[in-house]
C-alpha cells in the first residue's frame, strides 16, 4: 500500500508514465473514442502541450489513476485547431513536395554511396600496405593498428542507419503519403472535425519519419593522412640498407582455352611450358598499380632449356594461336635468348634491338625489371649489371607483367 501511495503522491511520475501510453500509432484507426482506460467519451479537445486528441475526463479538474491527465497543459477545443492544423497540413505538403523532387535527384546517388565506401576502404589499405611495404618489418605492427583502425571506423559509420532503405523509404512511398494528405485536405469538414485531426495527426507522425531519413542521409569520407616530408625521410633511410621488396603479389592469368602451359606456386606465381615447343604466353591477373611511382619485378628462371623466353610488361594481350609468332607480340619485352630488347608497336623492335656493346649473357641469375609509372620508362637489370631500357611507354592504358615461353618444360618465376 506504501508503494501505491507513493506512486499516487508523484503526479509528475505517473503523468510520465501514462503519457507514453497515450501516444498513438501511425497506423492507428480513428474510432472517434479516447482510448484512455474508464474513457468513454469523444475526443472534443485538443491538448497543445502535447499534441494530441483528449475528451473530458482527459482535461478534467479531478486527478485519480485515469482522470485529468491533461487538466495543467494547455488544451482547447478541437474548433479552435482546426484553422492552425488545416494551415499545418498545407505548410506539410508543401515541403512535401519539394522534397520529394530532392529525393527524385539523389534517391540513387545517396544509395550507391555504400558502394563508394566499400571501394575508398580498399583504395586505402592498398596505399597503407604500399607505404609499409617499403618501410619493411620494422613498421609492420603500425601498419595492422592502421588496418585495423579502418575496418573499425568503417563499422562504426553504421551504414544502414546513413543510408535511406527502399524498403523502408523511396520516391514512390512519399508519393503517396502527398497523396494521402491532399485527400485529407480535400475531403476535410467540420463536422467531421475530430476524425479529420485525427488522420491529420497521423500525417504528422509519417512527416516526421520522412524528415528523421533526410536528417540522417549524410555521407561520410575516410581519410587517410600522412606527411609526405617526414615519410621520404624514413625511406630514404631504409634505403641506405638496400632496396626493400617482396616476393609476393604476382598471380599468373590461367586462360582456359590455352592447355600448354601450368600455373603453380603459393601465390600462382609460377608458369610452366607443356606439350610442345610453340611460344605460348600469359599475364598477371593485376595491372601494375599507377598510385605506386616505381615497381620492381623479380624474375627466377626454374627451368630454361634454351632461354628461349620473353619476359616484360604488356597493355594488350591475345592468346598466342598455333600460328602465333613473335612478330605479333604486343608489349616491351627482353628476349632472354638472344639478349636485347623486342617488342611491338609503337618501336617495333622485332628481330630484337641487340646492342654490340653488351656482351652475351648465357647464365640469367639475378633479373630485374624496373617499372616507372610516372615517365613510362622500363629497365633490365641482369646479373647487377643494367642492359637496354624503353624510355616513354604509354600509360593510358593498364599494364601487366607478361611472360612468353617456347621451350616445352621452361619454367618461369615472378616476384613483386
Amino acid at each position: 500500500m506504501e508503494k501505491e501511495g507513493n506512486k499516487e503522491n508523484n503526479p509528475e511520475k505517473s503523468e510520465k508514465m501514462i503519457i507514453n501510453d497515450l501516444k498513438d500509432n501511425i497506423n492507428d484507426e480513428f474510432t472517434g473514442l479516447c482510448k484512455e482506460k474508464t474513457h468513454f467519451c469523444e475526443l472534443e479537445y485538443f491538448c497543445k502541450t502535447h499534441n494530441i486528441l483528449c475528451c473530458t475526463a482527459c482535461i478534467s479538474k479531478l486527478t485519480n489513476e485515469y482522470n485529468g491527465h491533461h487538466n495543467k497543459c494547455d488544451f482547447c477545443n478541437i474548433r479552435d485547431i482546426e484553422k492552425d492544423k488545416k494551415n499545418m497540413l498545407k505548410k506539410h505538403l508543401i515541403n512535401l513536395d519539394a522534397l520529394l523532387k530532392s529525393f527524385n535527384e539523389s534517391f540513387i546517388q545517396i544509395n550507391n554511396n555504400a558502394n563508394f565506401f566499400s571501394d575508398f576502404k580498399n583504395n586505402i589499405k592498398r596505399k597503407i600496405n604500399t607505404i609499409f611495404n617499403e618501410l619493411r618489418e620494422a613498421l609492420n605492427k603500425r601498419e595492422k593498428e592502421l588496418l585495423l583502425e579502418l575496418d573499425k571506423m568503417y563499422d562504426n559509420l553504421n551504414l544502414n542507419k546513413i543510408f535511406i532503405k527502399t524498403e523502408e523509404i523511396s520516391p514512390s512511398k512519399i508519393k503517396n503519403i502527398i497523396d494521402y494528405g491532399k485527400k485529407i485536405e480535400k475531403e476535410w469538414k467540420s463536422e467531421k472535425l475530430s476524425f479529420f485531426i485525427f488522420e491529420e495527426l497521423k500525417f504528422e507522425k509519417m512527416m516526421d519519419e520522412i524528415y528523421k531519413y533526410k536528417n540522417n542521409s549524410k555521407i561520410f569520407k575516410i581519410k587517410f593522412k600522412y606527411d609526405e616530408n617526414s615519410l621520404n625521410t624514413i625511406l630514404k633511410a631504409i634505403k641506405n640498407f638496400g632496396i626493400i621488396s617482396i616476393d609476393e603479389g604476382i598471380k599468373f592469368r590461367n586462360f582456359e582455352s590455352n592447355r600448354e602451359y601450368l600455373i603453380s606456386g603459393k601465390s600462382g606465381n609460377i608458369v610452366t611450358k607443356i606439350n610442345s615447343n610453340r611460344w605460348i604466353g600469359t599475364y598477371t591477373e593485376e595491372s601494375l598499380d599507377t598510385s605506386i611511382e616505381e615497381h620492381i619485378i623479380k624474375v627466377k628462371i626454374l627451368n630454361s632449356l634454351s632461354n628461349w623466353f620473353y619476359v616484360g610488361i604488356s597493355n594488350e594481350f591475345d592468346i598466342p594461336s598455333s600460328t602465333w609468332s613473335p612478330s605479333q607480340l604486343k608489349g616491351w619485352f627482353y628476349h632472354f635468348g638472344v639478349g636485347g630488347l623486342y617488342c611491338g608497336p609503337p618501336k617495333c623492335y622485332h628481330n630484337y634491338q641487340n646492342n654490340p656493346n653488351l656482351k652475351r649473357i648465357n647464365k640469367y641469375e639475378d633479373i630485374k625489371l624496373i617499372m616507372n609509372m610516372k615517365n613510362g620508362s622500363l629497365k633490365f637489370i641482369i646479373n647487377n649489371e643494367e642492359r637496354e631500357s624503353y624510355q616513354n611507354i604509354p600509360l593510358d592504358k593498364p599494364l601487366y607483367p607478361s611472360v612468353y615461353l617456347y621451350n616445352n618444360n621452361d619454367s618461369v618465376e615472378l616476384f613483386y
